[in-house]
This record gives C-alpha cells, structure tokens and sequence, in this order.
C-alpha cells in the first residue's frame, strides 16, 4: 500500500482556486456589491444641518403650504438625530434596511440610508375634509423609506416623496438644507396619530 502524497491537490482546492479568479461569477457579483453599496461618512457639518432642519421644521414654507392636495396630506418628516460621544463628536442615527435576496427568503446585506426619516412629521397642508390642522406633529404608520428590488439591484427609495413642480427635478435631494428636502404625500390612513408636544 503506498502513502498518499502530501502535496496532492483536492477537489475542494480547486473550487477554492477558482472562486478566486476573476471570471467567476460569484466573485464578480461580489465585487458589484461591494463597489455599489458604501457606508457614506457624514461631515461634522452635515450631521449639524440634521439638527437646523429639525430646529426650524415648524417654520413652514408658503410654497408648499399653497399645495392642496386632493386626497392625501402633505407632511415633513422629522430626521433621526445624530447622537454626541463625549468629546462632543456627532455620529449618525444609522438606518439601516435589509435588503431581500433574489429568492425573497430572508436578507443578503443591508444597506444604510441616504435619507435618516423618522415617522415623526409636520402636518404642512391637508385636503379640504380631514379633521387635520397645518402644523400637526403626527406618527406615521409605515416607514418613510423602503427598499426597492432585490439581491444587488435593490435601491433605497421614498416611496411617498413629494416636491413642487418649482424644483425643476423629480430626484429627491439629500441635503437637509435644501429647501424641497423631506416631504411626503401620504395618505390620510397612514397617519396613526396625532402628537401634543
């Protein structure tokens, strides 16, 4: 009976050697994860505009004040706030959505939010037959921000995102301090209730 070599070469190093060519797909679809989805790191000063946007949301525009919406309600969302480490470093409220796998079973990774919406919001302007006022703070019921797609072709998107025709885009912006930033068109059934602050 003679002794197995040593240096011989199984199935399972083969596989591995493969996988890690660049022609295999599961490495290649790898890559585009990777390369598609990144933690964005927020500036000092961006995670500051978090807290002006949510100091100043009560202070409603007339621009979208002026918008009558037939059968909805007009609201801006609260963002989730920053917190402070103990050398006063502000650090994001990350929210973080799962995304699908192709197979819709269980999730594949998770991507973090370009918009940190809370379901906290201002009532802004309301159709004619609701017992709603302007400038109601009220508890949504769904998410503001929900995953689109699955596997790698999954997008974070703002379902009931809403902005004047003034904009001249139809791309939500991302910046807190831009005056079209965070507000939805909802339905009046979505709004769970109304808060006394």
């Amino acid at each position: 009976m003679k002794d197995k070599q040593s240096n011989k070469t199984s199935i399972n190093d083969l596989l591995n050697e493969h996988r890690k060519q660049d022609g295999n797909p599961i490495s290649k679809q790898m890559d585009i994860a990777s390369n598609n989805i990144k933690d964005e790191m927020m500036s000092q000063s961006e995670l500051e505009s978090v807290f002006n946007y949510n100091n100043n949301i009560r202070n409603l525009d007339s621009t979208y004040m002026n918008v009558k919406p037939l059968n909805k309600v007009l609201v801006r969302v609260f963002l989730l706030e920053p917190s402070k480490t103990e050398g006063g470093l502000l650090i994001p409220q990350k929210q973080v959505l799962p995304v699908p796998t192709n197979s819709g079973v269980g999730s594949l990774m998770e991507i973090e939010s370009p918009y940190p919406y809370s379901n906290k919001a201002i009532v802004v302007s309301t159709p004619s037959a609701t017992s709603l006022k302007v400038g109601d703070i009220v508890q949504l019921e769904s998410a503001p921000v929900r995953i689109a797609g699955s596997g790698h072709n999954a997008s974070v998107v703002v379902p009931n995102g809403y902005m004047h025709p003034n904009a001249n885009t139809i791309i939500l912006p991302t910046d807190p301090s831009n005056m079209h930033y965070g507000y939805l068109l909802v339905p009046s059934f979505d709004i769970m209730a109304v808060i006394n602050e």
